[in-house]
């Protein structure tokens, strides 16, 4: 459960609490180019993989995705190779293309400016984070955590557990907002609170988990009801 604070009308600041984002497919139209690398990458190997096994690489890490095409698909070239291939094709993709997905650019802004804490936990490498910042300004986040800086990324809890120590609050006091099954599972086995963005396909058996369709509602004093109020966070799927 969130840990409770009483907030005065004027209250900036939400000292015992953060909000912690993904960024690709969360904050960023990233997520398209990582899936047609990865589709583009195996076509060019002699695989052919359906839409439905592309989409099960959402959200997954280089080096996961790497693997897997590795040993699951049968690709012979290194995992280094795979990982930096797939990498290279993502970031050429979305190159002059990349946006804000619709209202977070205004939701992460006017959380900052109102006191609150914010954090973006990725599976991306820090390389990769580079190239995002290139087109779009990440300077509202006080913390950044990268697949660089955990053992385990996502599905493990490992990053959203580094982001909460490095903000210093527990992680049960974060509300993590997520687009993927993975990043939900990580999320929520760190303790975390979490809003799935976008559509609710695979939620299915993941516990407390809700669901909002973009940032177009999302401000500081919408977080402030949610942290305040569990009947706020309940009534989040009927947004």
């Amino acid at each position: 459960m969130i840990q409770r604070n009483s907030f005065s009308a004027g209250a900036q600041a939400l000292p015992s609490f953060a909000v912690l984002f993904d960024l690709d497919g969360t904050l960023v139209d990233s997520e398209r180019s990582w899936l047609e690398a990865v589709r583009a990458y195996a076509a060019d190997a002699g695989l052919s993989l359906s839409p439905e096994v592309v989409r099960t690489f959402q959200g997954v890490s280089v080096e996961d995705a790497s693997r897997r095409l590795k040993a699951v698909h049968g690709i012979t070239a290194s995992t280094r190779d795979i990982g930096d291939a797939l990498e290279s094709r993502s970031i050429a993709a979305f190159c002059g293309r990349l946006r804000w997905l619709h209202g977070a650019d205004h939701a992460v802004r006017g959380m900052r400016e109102a006191g609150v804490r914010l954090g973006l936990v990725t599976s991306s490498t820090q390389r990769w984070v580079n190239a995002v910042q290139e087109h779009i300004q990440l300077g509202s986040f006080e913390v950044m955590i990268t697949a660089d800086d955990v053992d385990r990324t996502k599905p493990s809890p490992d990053p959203y557990v580094e982001a909460a120590k490095r903000l210093g609050v527990s992680a049960e006091s974060c509300l993590v907002f997520e687009d993927s099954p993975v990043g939900v599972r990580a999320a929520l086995d760190a303790g975390c609170q979490v809003v799935r963005v976008g559509a609710a396909e695979g939620l299915e058996g993941q516990r407390d988990t809700h669901q909002i369709a973009d940032f177009s509602r999302v401000n500081a004093a919408w977080v402030r009801a949610i942290l305040s109020d569990d009947g706020a966070l309940r009534s989040l799927s009927n947004f």
